[in-house]
């Protein structure tokens, strides 16, 4: 698709009011109003979107609704006896974080009450179910009140009983997106008309900050600006800043920022959402995880970041090496830009970088037990900590799969006492 923002079709060229909460809910809306029967069914039914909160599975979930014949609506814009009649009152709510809404506190505050607007309408003329759908962008949480409010005054029931009832569905904008690139990537799903609809929706997210990961692209990097800061000497004016220079110094200050650090965020996320839950600490919160080390002495680009994660039995860190030197005076690595996976057996520790995968990068007071097919077993010396950890160049990570079959699958098969067949690299 063009660069050319005003090109997409859900893009205005109102810019200060553009990119809000509303416009996204209502270019998803307008966008499954226009889709084919088939299409919307395929996309409504999946199972990635369908998340109902009932473990048991006894209550029957949006899957089995039919969305071939369909009405939309934004907002207020309903008549109120539709939801509060409807056979089936449905709650989906999309944010950016997924939730697992059987720990979500129900017990209502005084904001629980009052008035409520929704942000859309799915619902079919015959009564027989009415989705209500909430939805929340960036840093914004789902709020409880307000979804409390949702449901007594347009449905006319209690969060509890939508709850209950398996009837509160839950997803991600990049969820959506992953359906979204499934159904165009099935032309047994889609039509012509039906690819360039969906691949606008899903460029108008990507302004939202939504981006499905695909490998990281290095070719934005542009070759080093050839210039310094400050000159004492007349000879040395070759290395002011021209217009290249210029050029290069920008084009890579963004693509860091923009590309580099989103994608980055995005591998660590995927990475943590891959993972099994009966292997994580209850209390894990991935929000606070991240972590750099701070260099006093100079201003510099961290030499990495690391993810890290309190499990049960394991402390698990995901460290992105930016700067190869602090790998290259160890015999267990290769010495380039790439994914280290550490796993060691203090999990109350999983916070601590240098007493323990610094101690491996330094190839300092540690035991090997086996190293084999690229994964590495053994003892930090000093503290008797087993750890287990591998290496992951940054190329051979181009999509979701590669990260769960690369990063999430070594790691469970260690957790599970399997042997390794395969390496990482």
């Amino acid at each position: 698709m063009s660069n050319d923002k005003h090109l997409n079709l859900f893009y205005t060229y109102n810019r200060d009011t553009e990119l809000i909460e509303n416009n996204l809910t209502r270019a998803f809306i307008v966008f499954l109003s226009i889709l084919s029967g088939q299409t919307r069914n395929h996309f409504l039914r999946s199972i990635r979107l369908a998340k109902a909160n009932d473990p048991s599975n006894k209550i029957v979930g949006i899957g089995d609704l039919d969305f071939t014949a369909v009405q939309f609506a934004l907002q207020g814009n309903i008549d109120p006896q539709i939801p509060r009649n409807a056979t089936r009152k449905i709650l989906l709510t999309i944010s950016t974080d997924s939730s697992d809404i059987s720990e979500i506190d129900l017990v209502p505050t005084d904001e629980a009450n009052g008035e409520s607007t929704p942000d859309g309408w799915i619902y079919d003329d015959s009564r027989a179910f009415c989705i209500l759908i909430e939805s929340k962008i960036g840093t914004n949480p789902l709020d409880m009140n307000q979804i409390r409010r949702h449901v007594s005054n347009r449905f006319g029931s209690t969060l509890e009983e939508i709850k209950s009832t398996g009837s509160w569905y839950s997803t991600t904008w990049i969820d959506v997106l992953e359906i979204l690139d499934v159904i165009l990537n099935k032309r047994s799903y889609s039509k012509s008309v039906e690819d360039q609809l969906i691949a606008h929706l899903m460029g108008f997210m990507n302004f939202y900050g939504y981006h499905l990961f695909d490998g990281i692209d290095f070719s934005g990097l542009q070759p080093p600006p050839n210039f310094r800061l400050l000159i004492s000497s007349p000879e040395e004016r070759r290395f002011l800043m021209n217009e290249q220079d210029k050029s290069r110094f920008i084009t890579n200050a963004i693509w860091f920022n923009q590309q580099f650090f989103r994608d980055l965020k995005t591998l660590f996320e995927i990475a943590f959402d891959e993972m099994l839950s009966e292997y994580l600490s209850e209390d894990t919160e991935r929000k606070t995880l991240f972590y750099y080390p701070k260099e006093n002495s100079i201003p510099s680009i961290p030499p990495y970041y690391v993810y890290m994660i309190k499990g049960k039995q394991y402390a698990f860190q995901v460290y992105a090496i930016l700067d190869p030197n602090r790998i290259a005076m160890q015999r267990f690595f290769v010495a380039e830009p790439s994914i280290i996976v550490f796993l060691h057996s203090h999990p109350d520790h999983f916070t601590y970088v240098d007493e323990y995968a610094g101690r491996l990068f330094r190839n300092q007071e540690i035991q090997i037990d086996d190293q084999t097919n690229g994964m590495i077993t053994g003892k930090i010396n000093k503290s008797e900590v087993d750890f287990f950890s591998f290496q992951v160049l940054f190329d051979k990570l181009s999509d979701r799969s590669a990260i769960q079959g690369r990063i999430a699958d070594p790691i469970i098969e260690y957790l599970k006492g399997n042997s390794f067949n395969i390496g990482a690299r």
